[in-house]
This record gives C-alpha cells, structure tokens and sequence, in this order.
C-alpha cells in the first residue's frame, strides 16, 4: 500500500430479530477522517454472514466509483469473522452465498489495493447506526460526500 491514500470503508449489519429482514450500512473515509460516502439499505437475506458480505460488497462499489480509487487502498473494517474469511478465502464460502462472493471477486480483480480486517462491533457506531435504520428503510440510501477529490464540501 505504500504511495497509496488509505481510505476506510466500515461495514455492519443489524436485524431486529428473525424473520425481520435486516439492513446494512456503512461508511467511507479518508485517511484524514473527511466522509467520501455512506449507505443504510434493507435486504432481504435472513443470515448474517451473507448480509455482511452484502455490505462489503457495497463499499468495494463505492470504493470503485470513487475518483479517489487509482491513487487509495481501501481498507475494509467488519466484524464479521466468517465475512472476512469468505472475502479473503472465497473458496470457503457456502454455495447460498456465491453469487454475492463471486461479485466481490471481480471487484477484486480490477487492480484494487484493498485488505480487509476484523473490528469490534463497538469500533463502528457509524455504520452500526446505518445499518440499524436499514432494517425499516423502504428505499436505499447512498450518499456521496463533497467533490471526492480533496476535503469533503
């Protein structure tokens, strides 16, 4: 990552309980704390693993739709064990969950200087709260922050 600007992407997911479907959200930064981005959407997927991996893959979109993304690395902070070892690892990943692991992949594969790392849930109010208002969302949001190219405006 060395020559790169390091930009956080924070991920979680949240449910109120099964069969309620749960939300996702989450947040990017850059390397000074200045916001690029954030989302909160409700999905329809009841396991957890897949939910989280469904909030990763949002932030590897943003992340690439980002004027930012040839000169950063991305940073992906999640507290979902299994997510990450899937990202990582996707051979791992259980057949229900391969079509959201194969888009990752080739996300992955356009050049991206990108690791993912395992936070506390504690660590991550921010997209916590995007993902807690997910849960009862009735259309997605997406913010995109200030020009992406400096300080966010």
């Amino acid at each position: 990552m060395l020559g790169k600007t390091r930009i956080g992407g924070h991920v979680d997911r949240a449910s109120l309980g099964k069969p309620d479907p749960p939300g996702i959200g989450g947040i990017l930064i850059d390397h000074q704390g200045f916001e690029l981005s954030r989302f909160s959407k409700s999905v329809g997927i009841t396991d957890s693993n897949m939910v989280e991996c469904l909030a990763i893959r949002e932030v590897f979109v943003l992340f690439m739709e980002s004027p930012r993304v040839s000169n950063s690395s991305l940073v992906i902070e999640s507290d979902s064990r299994n997510a990450i070892k899937w990202v990582i690892n996707p051979e791992s990943v259980p057949w229900k969950a391969r079509q959201i692991s194969n888009h990752i992949e080739n996300l992955k594969q356009k050049g991206l200087v990108w690791r993912i790392v395992y936070m506390y849930r504690e660590s991550n109010s921010v997209a916590d709260r995007l993902a807690k208002d997910g849960v009862n969302r009735s259309s997605d949001l997406i913010v995109k922050c200030g020009t992406y190219e400096g300080n966010s405006s």
